[in-house]
Formats: structure tokens, sequence, C-alpha cells
């Protein structure tokens, strides 16, 4: 493929996949969201060049999305320079090589284009499918494109931006590779050059749902002493997991595991935790599902009750000895006032855990042990059924 290359009054600047209409403030707002692969703003100005003797060419990159939603535009990066204002074509297709062409599944025109940026093509609505390759390609009667060599990934899928997945130049299944192109008028892209080099073609996406998750059949289950809490997902996106959260109260909340996601995921994914051992009384369980970039949202809360009679009773702090933070494990037989202090052990008071009038049941307290002399304690309960402690030591 010869370039005839023309360089612009800028450079080339390599962008990262960004949102492009609404990012998301927080993972429960409700409603469609719209993507692009390529920021709207960054680029500057990308070189270009002017295809074998002027001829047309259609321009183009493989794709797959992670969440199943609509493709309702295509857009191009139109360069600066002189001779490239002519009309353009946008064309959705299936994936092909020069054997198997592609088959066009959306198409549509933009026409007297001029000066420089991002070109949007509408194109009829098209209802793209999690974890199958498209392409999506532009045509350049004027035989203009703008390029950046080395702009997808060789060797391995790039999930890194959802919910596209840019497929790698060794990785097509159609075994053409990525970034690909096809010279003299209209017709299936199915030459790559070496590079895997971005023609700077994109599309306008919108998500059918928009929550990082979708949960259901969330659910708490009493066994024994034992409370199985389970859940499903339907589908999931840069999904880094689940903080499985418990009260006793329903309103004050304590971690107690953590699982990990798929990540990504379009189809149905089983979870599950059992919290063992647990004091007779009613217990509230919620998620905080968290994603890669750290946002979060909280599903709705269930409960369970263990049933019997209990004691009251002080666990063992874990870990011990401890340097950063343990875990402080009391039961109550029933709605009581508890006092849990640190003390020193010449008896001196040196931090009040909880005083308050707690429920029935399993109770969880951390402790930091910032600011805490290297030494041994004594953690100490006080109920109306008297005091009971423990030795505690931080290393």
């Amino acid at each position: 493929m010869k370039r005839n290359n023309y360089a612009s009054n800028a450079f080339v600047k390599l962008l990262r996949p960004s949102l492009f209409t609404a990012v998301l403030l927080s993972s429960i707002i409700a409603g469609a969201q719209s993507f692009t692969v390529w920021d709207s703003t960054s680029v500057t100005d990308v070189p270009s060049s002017e295809s074998n003797d002027g001829d047309s060419i259609e321009v183009g990159f493989k794709f797959k999305v992670t969440q199943i939603g609509t493709i309702k535009a295509i857009r191009y990066y139109k360069y600066s320079g002189n001779g490239n204002n002519s009309n353009y074509t946008g064309t959705l297709w299936t994936n092909g090589n020069s054997t198997t062409p592609g088959t066009s599944l959306s198409t549509g025109s933009h026409t007297n284009v001029s000066g420089a940026g991002w070109v949007t093509i509408d194109i009829p609505d098209y209802t793209l499918l999690p974890n199958t390759v498209y392409v999506v390609s532009v045509l350049l009667p004027s035989g203009w494109y703008s390029y950046t060599n080395g702009g997808f990934p060789t060797n391995s899928d790039d999930y890194g931006h959802p919910p596209f997945v840019i497929v790698a130049n060794n990785t097509d299944p159609a075994g053409v590779g990525n970034g690909v192109y096809h010279f003299g008028g209209s017709g299936f892209p199915s030459t790559v050059f070496a590079g895997s080099t971005n023609y700077w073609v994109d599309l306008m996406f919108t998500t059918t749902f928009s929550l990082p998750v979708s949960l259901s059949d969330f659910k708490a289950t009493t066994t024994g002493s034992n409370v199985l809490i389970s859940w499903k997902t339907d589908h999931e996106s840069n999904n880094k997991g689940f903080e499985i959260q418990r009260s006793n109260n329903g309103s004050d909340w304590y971690a107690i595991n953590f699982i990990d996601g798929t990540g990504e995921s379009t189809v149905t994914k089983n979870y599950n935790y059992t919290d063992k051992a647990l004091a007779p009384g009613t217990y509230f369980y919620r998620l905080r599902q968290v994603d890669f970039d750290n946002k979060n949202t909280f599903s709705a809360i269930v409960s369970a009750t263990v049933s019997g009679k209990g004691t009251v009773s002080l666990f063992q702090n874990y870990p011990n000895p401890f340097s950063g933070t343990t875990s402080i494990r009391f039961d109550l037989p029933k709605t009581q006032h508890a006092r849990l202090t640190l003390v020193d052990l010449a008896g001196r008071e040196v931090r009040v855990l909880t005083d308050r009038v707690s429920e029935a049941g399993s109770h969880i307290i951390t402790l930091n042990g910032e600011n805490l002399g290297k030494q041994t304690y004594l953690v100490r309960l006080q109920t109306e059924n008297g005091v009971l402690t423990r030795k505690i030591v931080v290393k």
C-alpha cells in the first residue's frame, strides 16, 4: 500500500478510548448511555495520506461490545489538508475476509463535508450483540485518509475500554487482522497495512442498559446458625466484585467479605457466601458492587433470622497479634446495652469501641491499631450479664 504523506501542522496523538456523552456520576444512574471509542475533543490533527493515484478507499476497524445496545452513527476524523472535501459513506459489516467478505448491516451517507474534525454519519439503528465481531468503515471517495500506525493491539484483544473490545491484529477470527481497508469504490475492507493502522473511524453506541451489573435473585437463607447469601448477575461490565455487608439493625453496616466479580460477562453468573456460626438474631445484608475504577453501587437489602437461645460471648480478635486492623466479635442473646472498650494491663481505658444499646445477635467491631503502642491490651465487654475480657496484642 503506497502512502503519499502530507503531515499536518500538529502531531500524531494516540488516544485512549473514552466515554462520549455522559460519564456515570454514580453507578446507580438509570437510562441508556452513549459511547464512542475515541475521544471527541482530544484529537488535534493526525497525519493524512492520499491513496494510490487518488483512488477512493474504504477504511475501518474490527471490534466487539460487552453489552447489548444500538449503533446509531459512524464517525470519521477528517484531516485538515486540501483534497478531502468529499461525501462520506459509513457502513457496519459482519466480519469477513477477501474469500468470504462481510455483509453490510447498516449504512448511511454525509454529503458536502468541508473543514476538519470529526464527521458524524447517521445510519439506521442496528442492534449489536455481545461477543460478536463487527467491522465499521467509511468510504472516502477522494482517497484521503487519516491514520496512526500501531493504533490497535497486536496479540490479545483489548478489554480495557468497556463497553468496547478492540480485536487484536493476530486474533481476528477471519484471519485478516485489524485496521482494514479496500481500494476502488465501496466494498468490504479486507486488507491490512503493517502496524495495525488506526484510520480514525469510530461509532456511536448506545447501551440497552446502563448499570455496570444487572443483579437478580439476591436473597439470604437461614440454615441452622448459618446464613447463605446468594445472588446472580445477568451481565457484568467493568465489575471488580462485591463487598458483602451485614447489619444488626438495617442502618449500621460493616463489611464481612469480598467476592471477586467476573469483570466482563454477558451470561448468567452465580455467586454465594455463607455467614457461619451466628448467634440467634435478625441480620440484614446488602452488596456493595465495585467497579475497577472504584465507583460503586448498593443492592437492595435482604434479611434472615437465626433462631434459638444465645449467650453473651466475646470472641478472640482476628488477626491476633495485629499491626493494622483487627476484627472483634461479640454476641448478645437479646437487645441490651453493650460497652466494648480497650484497656491497658493497668486497667486504664484506652479506647471506647462501642457504647450503645445493641440488638440481639453477632456483632463485629473493627479496631484500628494506628496510634496504639506495641503491647498487650485487654478488650472488655460490659453487659447486664457482667464483664468479659480477651487479651489483644499490637505488634
